[in-house]
């Protein structure tokens, strides 16, 4: 899909792209003992509805090719938190570890045909422009499976590992910060 590359372009999501982006996202899960590098592991998708809410109070980005959703990104910033993922572990952690102000960067999805395309580099560089100034964190699954692939991608950018959490049934996540601000 190298080719792909000059028809994908990035956009903010929309009321009308929900369905699609949850069905992405659905697309993407894998079992807790999957082997698989990439994917939302044991990911438990949010309903429609909650999308629609996320669209009032984060940043949701679209990549397009000839007009379909081929990826999908949010970020929100921390005053919104408690209200989007209340009780959540890693958010938690991410507050404690850097309690001023912030962007959370929570979920890169990318249609399986989309991988290693300019997609994930222009819904990484759309939540960064719509945060300048503002630090972004994110996180990143260590086990059961250290996720390598997303820990290279991110450090693209300028993030760096600033702290760890053990979260949902033995998930250990990683909390990265960007530096490149």
């Amino acid at each position: 899909m190298k080719n792909a590359d000059l028809e994908i372009t990035c956009r903010v999501a929309t009321i009308y792209d929900v369905e699609e982006i949850r069905n992405l996202v659905q697309s993407r899960v894998i079992s807790k003992d999957s082997r698989a590098i990439t994917g939302l592991r044991g990911y438990s998708v949010p309903s429609v509805d909650k999308y629609r809410r996320r669209l009032n109070h984060g940043t949701l980005l679209v990549a397009t090719a000839n007009e379909k959703i081929v990826g999908f990104a949010d970020s929100y910033r921390s005053h919104t938190l408690p209200h989007q993922f209340p009780s959540d572990p890693v958010v938690e952690k991410i507050s404690e570890l850097h309690p001023l102000q912030f962007s959370y960067n929570n979920t890169i999805v990318l249609s399986q045909d989309y991988e290693g395309t300019i997609a994930s580099r222009l819904l990484m560089q759309g939540r960064l422009d719509a945060n300048r100034g503002i630090p972004c964190l994110t996180a990143i699954m260590h086990e059961p499976l250290l996720n390598e692939k997303s820990i290279a991608f991110v450090k693209k950018f300028g993030f760096e590992q600033i702290g760890s959490v053990r979260a949902f049934d033995g998930y250990t996540f990683g909390i990265y910060l960007c530096k490149n601000l």
